[in-house]
């Protein structure tokens, strides 16, 4: 008799865990509280315009690579062109001087270079660490639960060349490494591309994977990627039922036997794999009562999230000029939500021609954000609303100024905040990333299994902190591996 496998989640690391579960045999449904897959990586349609929330840059884009081969299996990645940025973001300074983040190692170098010459030791130590971690790969193999000896030996001899690049950087966070220019705006360029608190390792990471050309954009954005990703896993006899949220995994005898649905309707199943957010699993779904000590320390102050607030725009103007994305000062600065910003960005999609009329631009500014502050906004929903409004008029404002033949041609706005994210994903804190590594909280790893709960696995964003959409995808792979190994089964790649 086939096993049943119910799925809670069709975000990538569900659908990636029904695509697997389904090659191994397993007779699978996905259940998903929205009506698209996808979860967080998502987009969507205001008057003609698409609006992206999620991909900037998807590391596996390159053939050959081990992610590469997880995304064509799961359909996600098939053959759509891949666009591959040139400059990844230009920063300013208040007299004007622009650093470009070129995604080619040597013309960055070299323009770092002429911008500051003073700080030649410090840019040099920058590239020659992102040009070690060029060929660095999203690790896909066996999760960390299944390693034996050898397999952590295995490891250790792969990574040898990585080593010495990972001890010297998992120490530092890109701000405090920021702050060794003496030439502001060199750093302002790098806690430009990721929040100041992350690990250096991560930033170096981004760099290398953007020269290696394995950190492109998949024509036409997160949502036809994730629509990819359905169609293969319904081709493999799997079947998803959307509107259904799930409240309750049903347990007895401290063994997963099903999971109850917001009406009501209870779904029994022999294997339970929760891709849904963590924090909502664990202390909801599961009520809290199936938490090993190792695991709750995460969610505390010590181990911190990321979130923003996300101002999209479609614009009646083309931009022909404009960078891919930019960042300079505000005068003068805007205070949303009780946080102060001295600088704003854009970010022009006008490289995908699938997202808009032609002559047309979809523009997005970011900010990160406050979580608490604005759950305490929502409380008071015209308070809320007003919020938004005032931030979406500022963006505007600053949109015409920087771009002056962009002035009144703004069509639609349309705002995302931390409490949009909680609301369409379910995701703790609006945390679209988990949590961020930084050099005090280390690589965070959560076992695909939990302690004293039998047939009843986790996978998703909160199985491996920092590692975004790839690692979504991993995990959902993995959670499949180790309930192959459980059951006996060779697992099918």
């Amino acid at each position: 008799m086939t096993t049943r496998v119910a799925i809670i989640g069709a975000g990538m690391a569900g659908l990636a865990a029904g695509c697997y579960a389904q090659i191994n045999g397993y007779d699978s449904q996905i259940f998903e509280m929205h009506n698209l897959p996808g979860g967080l990586c998502t987009a969507w349609k205001r008057r003609g315009y698409t609006f992206d929330g999620c991909i900037d840059w998807l590391v596996g884009t390159k053939p050959g690579t081990a992610m590469h081969s997880v995304w064509r299996r799961i359909g996600a990645l098939g053959d759509q062109p891949i666009h591959h940025h040139e400059e990844f973001i230009r920063v300013t300074d208040p007299d004007g001087r622009t650093a470009i983040q070129y995604t080619d190692l040597d013309r960055l170098e070299e323009h770092l270079l002429e911008l500051s010459p003073v700080d030649g030791p410090v840019i040099r130590e920058l590239i020659g660490a992102a040009r070690a971690l060029q060929t660095l790969e999203m690790p896909v193999g066996k999760p960390r639960e299944l390693f034996r000896v050898r397999d952590h030996l295995g490891q250790m001899w792969e990574m040898r060349a990585f080593l010495k690049v990972f001890s010297r950087f998992s120490r530092i966070s890109v701000g405090e490494f920021a702050a060794r220019f003496k030439d502001p705006l060199l750093g302002e360029m790098l806690t430009a591309v990721l929040d100041s608190r992350y690990q250096m390792t991560s930033l170096l990471a981004t760099m290398g994977s953007l020269a290696a050309r394995d950190a492109g954009w998949p024509r036409g954005g997160s949502l036809p990627f994730a629509r990819g990703a359905e169609k293969r896993y319904l081709e493999l006899g799997g079947s998803i039922h959307y509107h259904s949220r799930v409240t309750d995994v049903l347990l007895e005898d401290d063994r997963a036997v099903g999971i109850r649905l917001e009406g009501g309707e209870v779904v029994s199943a022999d294997r339970v794999i929760s891709c849904a957010d963590g924090h909502s699993t664990l202390y909801g779904m599961l009520g809290g009562n199936h938490v090993p000590d190792e695991v709750a320390k995460f969610y505390s102050d010590k181990y911190p999230t990321i979130t923003s607030v996300m101002v999209c725009m479609g614009v009646d103007h083309d931009f022909p000029s404009a960078p891919r994305s930019i960042q300079f000062p505000l005068d003068p600065p805007l205070e949303i939500a009780g946080k102060v910003y001295d600088r704003i960005g854009f970010t022009n999609y006008r490289h995908d021609p699938t997202l808009c009329a032609p002559g047309k631009s979809v523009i997005r500014s970011v900010f990160y954000a406050d979580y608490d502050r604005w759950r305490g906004l929502a409380g008071d929903r015209k308070e809320y609303e007003a919020e938004k409004q005032r931030l979406a008029a500022r963006v505007v404002e600053e949109l015409g100024k920087r771009f002056p033949d962009a002035a009144g041609k703004v069509e639609v706005t349309d705002v995302a905040t931390p409490i949009t994210y909680t609301r369409y994903t379910g995701v703790w804190k609006g945390a679209y990333m988990s949590w961020i590594s930084t050099p005090g909280s280390g690589h965070i790893q959560i076992p695909h299994r939990l302690s004293g709960l039998k047939n009843f696995y986790m996978g998703g964003l909160w199985n491996l902190g920092s590692a975004g959409l790839p690692g979504s995808a991993v995990s959902g792979r993995n959670a499949v591996q180790v309930m192959c190994v459980e059951d006996g089964n060779k697992f099918r790649e």
